[in-house]
């Protein structure tokens, strides 16, 4: 059985069945981002495109996070078909 671990690049902290990111990482990605991560994540199943997708721009969100020390603003909220 797999441990589930942070999703963010370089953590390796542990994290519930339910969870993509730990507690301190998951404050990082911005609101919308993990709406949209809930909705999509499904614990054992194979991910979907989206949920790839969706944690893509949640480790860019995340990495611009700690180098810029807080979140970077959007020029437009996500949409879907975006």
């Amino acid at each position: 059985m797999r441990v589930p671990r942070c999703h963010a690049i370089g953590c390796l902290a542990l994290t519930l069945d339910t969870e993509l990111f730990c507690e301190r990482h998951v404050v990082m990605v911005e609101s919308d981002t993990r709406r949209i991560l809930a909705r999509t994540f499904r614990p054992n199943k194979r991910p979907s495109k989206i949920l790839e997708d969706m944690l893509a721009l949640a480790q860019r969100e995340i990495l611009a996070f700690q180098h810029n020390g807080h979140k970077s603003p959007r020029e437009q909220p996500f949409e879907w078909g975006n």
